[in-house]
């Protein structure tokens, strides 16, 4: 048998996401865009140059990561 306890949860929902880098606000009532925001997220490892352990979050819309990747990306063409 087993025994339960009501517990309360607080949930949160993201009405927003600001682009790190051009500060754009997409809100989740503009749905085609705010879905094109892209998270990079990760934790630095031993001698990081982040840090050790630091918690690494960034919020890019469509276009700055574009901009900020474009001279790495390969054409398909190419292969």
């Amino acid at each position: 048998m087993r025994e339960t306890k009501r517990v309360e949860r607080i949930d949160t929902d993201i009405v927003a996401i600001v682009c790190d880098r051009c500060k754009s606000r997409f809100t989740s009532a503009d749905m085609l865009n705010f879905q094109e925001v892209h998270t990079i997220e990760f934790y630095g490892g031993f001698s990081s140059v982040f840090g050790d352990g630091a918690h690494i979050s960034l919020d890019f819309c469509d276009q700055c990561l574009l901009n900020i990747v474009k001279p790495y990306l390969k054409d398909d063409k190419e292969k």
